[in-house]
């Protein structure tokens, strides 16, 4: 038999879109002689291997995949060198402006009947986990989002509003203070997706420089009904080894970018633990910002890299659902969540939700987001929250978690919280999968707080439960903790509290754990009466009370007599705008030695840490004399950095 011919290697081809070409044609070719009009056509076409090309516009379509890559030939969509792509899922509104019956002749009407909706009307779907009756649509002038409003007279009273009639044919826009109708460009969500394969479990395709925007998504709550859905305005849809870069994903009604199996149906389950099929992607580079409920979402994936990203201002609407979040997960075995800025958002900042483990949250910059910086959730196994900068948190802790067991939090930097620097509890009498695949009733054991530093945490530094049935071998220590650098006057940011908080402790057990444990050491106990209300010790009592902290340092001030209970007030300067971290004392904060983390193996620069003798939080570099300046932003990737 004559041997057979080697295969001919398949070429790949170059798809040019271009609408602004005078031979463009979507029946065309895709060459640069003759491209593509719309995105949408190139990637139908497109095979593995192939690159389609897009040049500046904006592109008023819904981009759906048809098919995957490989690992050695992706599909790659991208922007062209230079080229400004934005894809949109809003219509223009022309006109006619009409009068809104019964309000005042600056409130206007449009008529959705000019539009076409291909999954449901959203305005008249309801956006449930917002406050009153808000529907699931959007509008913009001149590219801002308008605030959506419940009622007639809100719209008649306030520029730069808009509601919906409910009917779904007409809504009511009061066009903000010097845009005039016909003159400025009004925009209407009709799109629930920009970006969004026609099929399930598609691979190996890469975004690349593209703006998204404008889609009327559905809220991510109930997610875990069989009717729900997590579907973002971009969505993997259950895919795996996609590569997001480069882009911009904001002014989603609810989800911004959706990076696994969707929820409803199709989600993963408590006996799909080991899901693989679903993840392995690279999230990187991103800016993700400004929609409505939450940046990045994903339920069930493994191997997700989520790295140097800018999740900002999301959750601007407002929304009261359980997911409000810069980055939520669920079911996220073996992710990594790194380097990435995570700013100003109106919900969690880094939420992992059932389940986590072999996940690390590392190097990352998380600002001023309301309720928790970053919050563990429910699960029993391995998590490592490591290196990260968590400041400002509104309304909660810098890291927080509940029903939570095997979180090792080491060499942070938890700085002005409103509410502890560090709280774990447990909450519910839920049950989870361990690591193991064993059934585990939920609780807060074998959790870890170690080498970190604590500035200025305004209620207090510390909390975790009183050992018992559901709280076991938990250990902190090696802790440098700080007070005044901000609030010199008030001296008390060094509290620890035993977090009776929850009631499920009773006030009277605690006082008793703790005057025994001050007995047995031979010290003074608190006054019994302080308890349940105010079960806050100092670091000595903490070390009575709990076994804890024999190592850590709560230091006096340099250069002068602590005053107050507080080190001299700027020691220690954090802004948020560059960000830009300055230690004007390096002394205070270079002064403990620590044993190394297993697992935390490079600083915040990315530098390599010492085999011993380590310092607490996230730097090892401090000027010897006169202030230490720490630029925060961009991160730089661990494997390109030098030390």
């Amino acid at each position: 038999m004559p041997e057979a011919s080697p295969a001919r290697p398949v070429t790949a081809q170059i798809l040019h879109v271009d609408p602004r070409h005078a031979q463009a044609d979507d029946l065309a070719e895709g060459a640069a002689a003759r491209p593509f009009v719309t995105i949408g056509a190139a990637v139908a076409r497109a095979q593995p291997g192939d690159t389609v090309l897009i040049q500046t516009g904006i592109y008023r379509e819904h981009v759906a995949p048809a098919r995957s890559g490989s690992a050695d030939r992706p599909i790659t969509i991208q922007a062209a060198p230079g080229a400004q792509v934005c894809i949109r899922g809003s219509e223009c509104y022309v006109g006619p402006w009409q009068p809104a019956p019964g309000l005042p002749d600056t409130v206007l009407r449009a008529d959705l009947g000019v539009f076409v909706f291909l999954d449901g009307n959203p305005y008249t779907e309801q956006a449930g986990s917002l406050p009153g009756w808000k529907c699931q649509g959007q509008v913009f002038i001149d590219g801002q989002p308008l605030t959506e409003v419940d009622s007639a007279d809100e719209v008649a009273a306030l520029p730069g509003t808009w509601r919906s009639e409910r009917d779904g044919r007409w809504v009511q826009v009061h066009f903000p203070s010097g845009a005039i109708p016909g003159a400025a460009t009004c925009e209407i969500t009709v799109r629930r997706r920009v970006l969004v394969p026609a099929q399930r479990g598609l691979g190996w395709l890469v975004l690349r420089g593209l703006t998204c925007e404008h889609a009327a998504t559905r809220s991510s709550g109930g997610f875990w009904e069989p009717t729900g859905s997590q579907m973002g305005m971009v969505s993997c849809r259950a895919g795996h080894h996609w590569t997001i870069e480069g882009c911009t994903i904001r002014h989603a009604k609810t989800i911004g970018l959706d990076i696994g199996n969707e929820g409803g149906a199709d989600r993963v389950g408590e006996a799909e633990l080991a899901h693989t099929a679903v993840g392995q992607h690279r999230i990187r580079n991103n800016s993700i910002c400004d929609n409505g409920e939450v940046g990045i979402c994903g339920l069930g994936h493994t191997g997700t890299r989520i790295e140097y990203n800018r999740i900002e201002r999301n959750n601007c609407l407002g929304h009261h659902s359980v997911e409000e979040a810069g980055i939520k997960l669920h079911f996220c075995f073996d992710g990594i969540i790194e380097g990435n800025l995570v700013r100003s958002n109106q919900g969690c900042g880094i939420w992992l939700d059932n389940v986590w483990y072999g996940t690390r949250v590392s190097r990352n910059v998380v600002l001023d987001n309301y309720n928790s910086g970053i919050f563990v959730e429910l699960g029993d196994g391995r998590c490592l929250v490591e290196h990260n900068i968590v400041a400002y948190t509104r309304a909660g802790d810098g890291i927080y978690t509940h029903d939570s067991s095997g979180v090792v939090v080491a060499h942070n930097l938890l700085y002005c919280n409103a509410h502890f620097g560090v709280y774990m509890r447990y909450v519910s009498e839920r049950s989870t999968q361990g690591e193991s695949g064993a059934d585990i009733h939920v609780g807060c054991s074998r959790q870890q707080v170690l080498n970190n530093i604590f500035v200025d945490n305004y209620r207090g530094a510390l909390s975790l439960p009183l050992p018992n049935e559901r709280a076991q071998d938990n250990r902190t220590d090696w802790n440098l903790f700080v007070g005044g650098t901000q609030w010199q006057w008030e001296g008390h940011f060094n509290r620890f509290s035993i977090g009776g908080n929850d009631k499920r402790i009773p006030g009277a057990e605690i006082a008793a754990a703790v005057q025994q444990a001050c007995a047995a050491a031979g010290v003074p106990a608190p006054d019994a009466t302080i308890f349940p209300e105010h079960a806050f010790l100092d670091l000595d009592g903490w070390r009575i009370a709990m076994g804890q902290d024999r190592n850590s340092l709560c230091p006096a001030v340099h250069q002068g007599a602590v005053e107050n209970g507080a080190v001299r007030k700027g020691s220690c300067t954090l802004t948020t705008g560059g960000p830009m971290l300055t230690f004007n004392n390096p002394a205070t904060f270079n002064s403990l030695r620590c044993p190394p983390v297993p697992g935390c193996n490079r600083d915040f620069r990315g530098r390599v840490l010492p085999t011993q003798h380590v310092r607490p939080g996230p730097f090892q570099d401090y000027n010897a004399d006169g202030a230490t300046h720490q630029p925060l932003w961009p991160v730089a990737p661990a494997a390109e950095a030098r030390g």
